[in-house]
């Protein structure tokens, strides 16, 4: 008997849906704008005639401006227009990544998802010369079309090249974070931090009409320090580390007669102590800003003798695939090959900076004495106190020798029986012993310290009814019993806070803020334990978690 047998086809194709909201839900909105920014350069650098292998060196007459209101979100430039083959074929297909030489947007998925996340409607017009084009489509629109094809216009080119993305019907998120002043204000200063070296270079960006000023902070040689810089080739990448004194710093003769840090420039330093560390840059674009952690190799936690220090790592390659950046371009790859090679580079130049800085140098009468105290130190030297961690003078080797979930004698300035009981316990159970209750108190007692400085600090009120405003349907009303017994969730607390940094002391906001962000990386799996949902803890992750928000979780509990 003959068998009756035809065949079917079995779908795999995504519902664009899904695939459009896989694609949207991890970006902030800030990152959409710099992807946005990224498609300009890329089409900048086409404009600009290159002779040598390099990027550019001149921007100049290269133009991208910015308006941001919750209706539309307007990235206007006078760059190099998309081609019609581009436009149709490659700009809008996730996936397809950039041809552009030496370019920065090179994933394939930023100038799709940044629009499908700012809003749900889009214009998008383009002028190469050859011809002027303009695609309008709603998130509707791309649900319903069949093969994701929408059509466009074609038209004669107006002579004069450009590209303009408007965004309307801006999404809830995006909205909310426009109408933040501080927000703003954030997104300006990271513009001109991100691209500071594209603005030096002659790019001009605007943001609602005012201009963005760049930030770089170079090295330089001086008395002292020299300067060290090196360029070598690496899996077919240019490398080229610069590392220096900052160019604003100056060493001096201080009240004892040494020289340290100059006492007629204290102000200058203090202001431009958030700009020490590394800068990591792939392409003119960085990645990494003022790294001070072992992200960049240092083996230490950050000390006064490192005061002054910048140094810039530069990775250049004509295939942006070689670097060795994320896909949202907002870090490095750690795990990378190239990465890893250098960074023990990184970690001699840090030290060999150290040893040479006049903020290490002990002479005088004293200088037998500290000479001699500082060769006691070593990996087994004794825990740090939290004066220690808060200072930054505990190493790694200290921080790990921490048995407690929180180290003794604590500053504390709270008046909160019940705060102060956990930090007690904090101090005296030990993660090896008692991994579990450890990853369970530690969750308490950082939710219990951040609701405890923000009502200090007098933000509480503020907080919980931004967070409850958010969450009201629109015309929703609530009674002021009801307002007033609200409590947030800790996840939606570490937002809020992330958006409004200014809460914390300017002299720790970027230690507390890091530490808001670690702690909210790590929450999923803490709420695990908590609630009996998560795998098994051992004390290595429990140590990890309590090294990376230790520093913050101090500040907050004594400022």
């Amino acid at each position: 008997m003959v068998e009756d047998k035809s065949e079917i086809e079995v779908q795999f194709a995504p519902a664009p849906s899904y695939l459009f909201d896989y694609m949207t839900a991890d970006i902030e909105t800030a990152e959409c704008v710099f992807d946005l920014i990224d498609n300009s350069i890329d089409a900048a650098r086409s404009a600009i005639k290159v002779e040598e292998s390099d990027v550019p060196s001149d921007y100049s007459g290269c133009k991208i401006e910015l308006s941001l209101s919750s209706k539309s979100i307007i990235v206007e430039d006078n760059c190099s227009g998309m081609s019609e083959d581009n436009f149709s074929k490659r700009a809008f297909r996730a996936g397809f990544k950039s041809h552009h030489s030496f370019g920065i947007g090179h994933f394939g998925v930023g100038l799709k998802r940044a629009i499908l996340k700012l809003g749900s409607s889009c214009q998008i017009t383009t002028d190469d010369g050859n011809a002027l084009l303009t695609l309008k489509f709603t998130r509707s629109d791309l649900d319903k079309a069949n093969d994701l094809k929408l059509p466009a216009t074609k038209r004669a080119s107006t002579s004069t090249k450009f590209t303009k993305i408007e965004v309307q019907d801006v999404s809830a998120d995006t909205k909310r974070d426009i109408d933040s002043i501080r927000w703003k204000e954030t997104l300006v200063e990271n513009i001109g931090r991100r691209y500071g070296l594209f603005i030096r270079k002659g790019l001009e960006i605007k943001v609602d009409g005012k201009q963005v000023g760049a930030f770089a902070p170079q090295p330089v040689e001086n008395d002292y320090i020299p300067l060290h810089s090196e360029s070598f080739r690496a899996h077919g990448v240019d490398v080229e580390i610069v590392a220096g004194v900052h160019e604003k710093y100056r060493f001096g003769k201080t009240a004892k007669g040494t020289i340290g840090a100059d006492p007629n420039n204290l102000k200058v330093h203090k202001a431009i102590a958030a700009d020490y560390g590394w800068y990591v840059v792939c392409n003119d674009r960085v990645i990494v800003l003022h790294d001070q952690g072992y992200k960049t190799g240092w083996t230490t936690n950050w000390h006064n003798e490192y005061s002054g220090f910048v140094g810039w790592l530069h990775f250049r390659s004509e295939d942006p695939s070689l670097l060795p950046w994320n896909t949202r371009k907002s870090d490095i790859r750690e795990n990378s090959e190239i990465y890893s090679e250098i960074l023990i580079k990184l970690q001699t130049i840090a030290q060999g900076y150290r040893n040479k800085t006049p903020l290490a140098r002990r002479t005088g009468t004293g200088g037998g004495k500290s000479s001699k105290s500082s060769g006691k130190t070593s990996s087994k030297s004794k825990a740090p106190t939290a004066k220690d961690v808060l200072e930054g003078t505990a190493t790694k080797s200290q921080l790990s020798s921490i048995d407690t979930v929180l180290p003794q004698n604590n500053a504390f300035a709270s008046k909160k029986p019940r705060l102060a009981g956990l930090v007690h316990d904090c101090e005296r159970l030990k993660i090896t012993e008692y991994p579990y209750a450890s990853a369970i108190i530690l969750r308490v007692v950082f939710e219990a310290a951040l609701r405890d400085f923000l009502q200090r600090q007098k933000r509480y009120t503020e907080m919980r009814n931004a967070i409850l405003d958010n969450k009201l349907e629109p015309g929703q009303s609530i009674s002021d019993k009801k307002r007033k017994n609200y409590s947030p969730l800790l996840g939606d607390m570490l937002v809020w806070c992330d958006h409004n940094s200014d809460v914390f002391p300017d002299a720790h906001a970027r230690v507390c803020k890091l530490s808001c962000q670690k702690f909210s990386q790590h929450l999923k799996t803490l709420n695990g334990v908590v609630h009996e949902e998560g795998g098994i803890v051992d004390a290595g992750k429990v140590r990890i978690v309590r090294d990376e928000v230790l520093q913050g979780l101090l500040h907050l509990l004594g400022s």
